[in-house]
């Protein structure tokens, strides 16, 4: 993530960077050097794919963006912060409309 910009702008690519799948995060906003990394998403010839629960600015960027399902919606393990025990996420209720669980 530190080297996104570098990577979807560097026309020394052999070949180059035409395809981007964004999960679980933000680029636009949170990477260094955000300025490049918004310049490689504006590229035409660049394929972009978000999955997202909100429109966020990275986002706005992308040719498709898949539904997220919130954490109501999965079942899923949770790692831990700041201990080492994992944590259960029990599905509380069905994705609603179209949302995709990861």
């Amino acid at each position: 993530m530190n080297h996104l910009g570098r990577a979807l702008t560097d026309e020394s690519l052999a070949p180059p960077v035409r395809a981007l799948f964004v999960w679980n995060g933000n680029p636009v906003v949170t990477v260094p050097n955000a300025a490049l990394t918004r310049q490689g998403m504006a590229n035409d010839e660049l394929l972009c794919v978000v999955s997202e629960q909100f429109m966020t600015d990275t986002a706005r960027y992308a040719d498709i963006v898949f539904p997220a399902a919130t954490q109501l919606e999965q079942l899923d393990v949770v790692p831990a912060w700041g201990h080492l025990y994992l944590g259960w996420n029990e599905q509380a209720i069905a994705p609603l409309d179209e949302a995709v669980t990861s």
